[in-house]
């Protein structure tokens, strides 16, 4: 899934930019690149979450639905 691919840039990203030596064109460079793999992140968990709402939907359809003894 393009999410845990996101996260795991980030969490390197993160690690990059930890370093004491690191210069101050290359910290903003992977930080505006931080930025972008974050809302990418972002939206795929809304996407993920607007897909659990719906199936939670049809699941509380097919609960509600009284059994007839017919399959």
């Amino acid at each position: 899934m393009e999410f845990e691919k996101n996260l795991n840039e980030l969490e390197k990203l993160v690690a990059k930019m930890q370093d004491k030596n690191i210069s101050l064109n290359d910290g903003i460079a992977l930080y505006e690149k931080g930025i972008t793999l974050t809302r990418k992140a972002l939206d795929d968990l809304g996407s993920s979450r607007s897909k659990i709402v719906l199936l939670k939907a049809e699941m509380d359809k097919l609960v509600e639905e009284p059994f007839n003894g017919e399959i």
